[in-house]
């Protein structure tokens, strides 16, 4: 697979296809390296293709020419391009529900040892919960009780982790559907009522 940042593929492909749609010149070599080697062999071989399907045939018109299967490099390219956006896409995707869940786990892991360690050490629970989301706050993560979380007093790495987690959600977000929007805005919601009823004593 290509060595750039795997959440930058889709956006630099998505670049690279309106490009080729306005009409302008995008040097090879600026896809190639977007592309796996697999992709690139799928590339040369379409081209190849086009090529074989020429020979001893001339078309008059650019009817004949579609009826013919007749493609222009641009639109070959073009093709290659949009397939490689939408695996981008959908390794985006798994991407994010990697890092989502690798959160999760973390979450669950911190908060719950946060709150049993205070426990242990004879605090009473609403103390026992606020340590664990004291915890949660300087390790960068959503707290329980659904305060925000902001950058301060978080080392690089979090920091660093919590930027490529936003951009991934943010550029996961545009690409949705509008089915998958209002399925997460209602997935949200219900979030937001968990951490209402958690606030409220409920939780834990």
């Amino acid at each position: 697979m290509p060595k750039l940042e795997g959440t930058h593929i889709g956006e630099r492909l998505q670049k690279r296809l309106e490009q080729l749609h306005r009409g302008e010149d995008v040097a090879r070599r600026d896809i190639e390296s977007l592309l796996s080697q697999e992709q690139i062999a799928a590339w040369d071989e379409a081209w190849e293709l086009q090529k074989q399907l020429r020979k001893g045939r001339r078309a008059r018109t650019k009817d004949e020419e579609i009826s013919f299967g007749w493609k222009s490099k641009r639109e070959v390219t073009i093709e290659v391009v949009k397939a490689a956006l939408d695996v981008a896409d959908k390794n985006l995707r798994l991407e994010f529900e990697k890092l989502q869940y690798k959160a999760e786990v973390r979450s669950s892991r911190i908060s719950l040892d946060s709150y049993f360690s205070a426990v242990d050490e004879g605090r009473d629970k609403e103390s026992a919960w606020l340590s664990a989301n004291n915890d949660l706050t300087r390790a960068g993560l959503a707290r329980l009780d659904g305060n925000p979380v902001t950058a301060t007093g978080l080392n690089r790495r979090d920091m660093s982790i919590a930027n490529i987690e936003e951009d991934i959600h943010r550029r996961l977000f545009a690409a949705m559907t509008d089915e998958e929007r209002r399925v997460w805005k209602e997935q949200m919601t219900m979030l937001d009522e968990m951490n209402s009823s958690r606030k409220k004593g409920k939780g834990l």
